[in-house]
């Protein structure tokens, strides 16, 4: 039995791992044969995404529409968990904690306002203070401290106090203190994003998460040596959003989504832009981005990043399964999905008894994420 004096320590650390897996999944798939207009639809999507702001939606049903949309400094080269550079042109590792970046000169934003490192910047910063599930469940201990932040509640990125401070701001007070006025003042900074010599100033500081080089180089440095930073940074808590859209539709403020971005999304450099948004996400309708930064530059881009083959996709989420199978059937729409059990009535039911086959099947390997959670014990 123990004693009065003794200490007993209970661990509540929760530790995540991500495990990257190859899983198949088996869709059906026709091309739009028979249709007069160049829309795609799209109705293999059974739940409809979280929320359409990067830093905030954390669903699985996400991922596919922001990787259309937004980009990141590096991708998952489609087929592994390795990694390519897209808006990078090149990356360097430096002992695992300091991983610097040349960003492509003619990289753009759909809007073909440029992408450079302080977008990046902006970007990393934003989704930290904004203190929602992505950011918040990928990055303790790396790019914020995760004991601070149970201190105080605020997901700062590392340093940046002492980036605020090396600028002339005035930071006073004890830790919570000090947390919330630099909280405040990297609102303001990225809700007023504008490149006059003091965000430069604060943006320039080395000693910090972010640190932006010049215009085309950045450096993400992690508070201990991290091997799989660039794994990190490949998902959509790794994506470039255009600064000066954010800004004109709420702008940031610290542990708060912004509800206008979440409805309506933002503007990324990916290959297709959001055209409109129904109501509850229901429907969503994505065109081929007109300025697409890497027309003009394919050969120099991994193939995962290439401009858009489809014109116009409309994706229809969380229809029932009868509403799948009939829409399919009837060349309502060209990619659905269902379960196996079903394959053989809505191949015999398909419109088109030439090609009511199991070619209509395909099977196509995905990238797979298990969060496993442990106490240290």
């Amino acid at each position: 039995m123990a004693s009065k004096n003794a200490k007993i320590i209970i661990a509540v650390v929760v530790v995540i791992i991500i495990i990257a897996a190859g899983v198949s999944v088996a869709l059906l798939y026709h091309p739009p044969k028979k249709v007069v207009t160049h829309v795609f639809t799209d109705t293999s999507q059974t739940a409809a995404p979280e929320e359409l702001d990067p830093a905030t939606g954390f669903f699985t049903t996400n991922g596919p529409l922001f990787a259309a949309v937004f980009q990141t400094l590096v991708e998952f080269n489609g087929s592994s968990t390795q990694v390519v550079p897209v808006l990078a042109q090149h990356v360097y590792n430096h002992n695992d904690q300091n991983y610097t970046f040349d960003i492509w000169s003619f990289a753009k934003f759909s809007n073909n306002e440029p992408l450079n490192a302080t977008s990046v910047w902006f970007s990393f910063y934003r989704g930290i203070v904004m203190g929602q599930g992505p950011y918040a469940a990928d990055y303790p201990g790396i790019l914020f401290n995760a004991t601070n932040e149970g201190i105080t509640g605020i997901s700062l990125p590392w340093g940046l106090r002492a980036a605020l401070v090396n600028a002339g701001y005035s930071l006073t007070g004890n830790l919570t203190e000090q947390y919330k006025q630099a909280a405040v003042d990297l609102d303001n900074i990225l809700s007023n994003f504008n490149y006059n010599a003091t965000e430069m100033k604060v943006m320039e500081y080395k000693d910090q998460a972010v640190v932006v080089n010049s215009n085309d180089n950045v450096t993400i440095n992690t508070m201990k040596p991290y091997p799989f930073l660039l794994q990190d940074i490949a998902g959509w808590w790794g994506d470039i959003l255009y600064p000066g859209y954010v800004d004109a539709h709420g702008g940031v403020t610290y542990n708060t989504p912004n509800s206008y971005i979440d409805d309506h999304g933002a503007i990324g450099s990916g290959p297709y832009t959001i055209k409109s948004v129904s109501s509850g996400l229901s429907t969503i309708v994505l065109v081929k981005n007109p300025n697409y930064w890497v027309n003009g530059h394919a050969s120099q881009i991994p193939a995962i990043a290439q401009p858009a083959h489809i014109p116009e996709i409309v994706i229809k989420y969380g229809l029932s399964h009868t509403d799948r199978l009939e829409d399919f059937d009837d060349n309502t729409s060209q990619i659905s999905e269902v379960g196996p059990s079903s394959f053989k009535q809505i191949i015999s039911g398909f419109y088109d008894k030439s090609e009511a086959n199991g070619n209509l099947v395909k099977s196509y390997k995905v990238l797979g994420a298990f969060y496993i959670s442990m106490n240290t014990q």
